[in-house]
């Protein structure tokens, strides 16, 4: 045990000075462009007709739904590990009496009522006044005994075209209708279809035939394997910006993101709780700042101060 504790001791120090085999920046992109070349250009094609016109699948068109709705939640929030969405499941019954909270017409997406005997997977559920939420127990990711039970909430953006991120996860998850223009409207909690003269009823998720309560899965309804859901999401990446950024290089970039621009500790920390890692380990494992690029603040710094004393009679507006 002496040995092998020695072997890994070295291994994890070599580790911190390690150079990938493979070019980074083949791969890498900085967090403002994932968003507007790959994530926003995921998120306007949901629609059920192609540019010049034409009708698209209904694979295809859920296809689209679920690869956007799976970078949404790659990148509005800060990433986690792709086996947490990979397992992710989503409850399929609901309690005999509906909660006295919840309007009449209200969407409801609960916590399954044998949660506490499935505690190895996180659940999306949905709160009486709207809100979306993966429950994560300790059991389900890598480093739950130190962080334990977390609530996470996924981020509602708001589109300048009108639209919401929760439209399109509920499109995903339930279905949408095909109005008379040609448009689409999501036929969860954000639309009343008794009020609104719309066409037949499409499937979104359901349009694979899911096996069991996985909420997101291959297009023959089976949960995805880890090289599945790698290739799918690097994939999509390849074909828009033709960089193959994969679920743990967005951990990369959120980091290095977030470090490079100085962000405040309470920030590092309020990240590297949402990545399910210790600041530290954010620091040590995810920073791929270059020496540049770890050198420059205090470089400014120092040349601030050495300005201040070559001109110390000087006043700033």
């Amino acid at each position: 045990m002496k040995v092998l504790r020695g072997r890994l001791s070295l291994a994890t120090k070599e580790l911190k000075n390690h150079v990938p085999v493979a070019d980074v920046d083949k791969k890498w992109l900085d967090l403002p462009y994932v968003w507007e070349l790959i994530v926003e250009p995921l998120r306007l094609e949901c629609q059920p007709k192609l540019a010049c016109g034409s009708g698209r699948s209904l694979k295809a068109i859920a296809y689209s739904f679920q690869r956007y709705v799976l970078w949404g939640c790659l990148t509005y929030s800060p990433p986690r590990r792709q086996q947490e969405l990979r397992e992710l499941k989503m409850a399929l019954e609901c309690p005999v009496k509906r909660p006295v909270d919840v309007p009449p017409d209200g969407l409801y997406q609960p916590l399954p009522t044998g949660r506490n005997r499935d505690r190895n997977y996180a659940y999306l559920y949905r709160t009486p006044d709207g809100r979306w939420f993966k429950d994560v127990t300790l059991e389900s990711y890598k480093t739950g005994e130190t962080y334990g039970h977390q609530d996470l909430e996924i981020p509602n953006v708001q589109f300048p075209d009108g639209r919401c991120f929760y439209d399109y996860l509920e499109t995903w998850l339930y279905g949408y209708y095909k109005m008379p223009d040609g448009s689409w409207r999501s036929c969860g909690g954000t639309f009343n279809p008794g009020e609104h003269k719309v066409g037949r009823l499409w499937p979104g998720r359901l349009q694979f035939d899911p096996v069991g309560e996985f909420v997101f899965v291959r297009h023959n309804g089976t949960p995805f394997a880890e090289d599945s859901m790698a290739s799918y999401i690097s994939n999509a990446a390849h074909a828009l910006t033709g960089q193959r950024l994969t679920p743990h290089l967005l951990r990369d970039i959120f980091a290095t993101h977030f470090l490079d621009n100085a962000a405040s500790d309470s920030d590092i920390a309020s990240l590297a709780y949402g990545m399910g890692h210790s600041p530290q380990i954010l620091r040590a494992s995810y920073d791929r700042r270059s020496p540049v690029q770890k050198h420059r603040p205090i470089q400014l710094a120092v040349m601030e101060l050495v300005q201040k004393s070559l001109h110390p009679d000087s006043t700033s507006d």
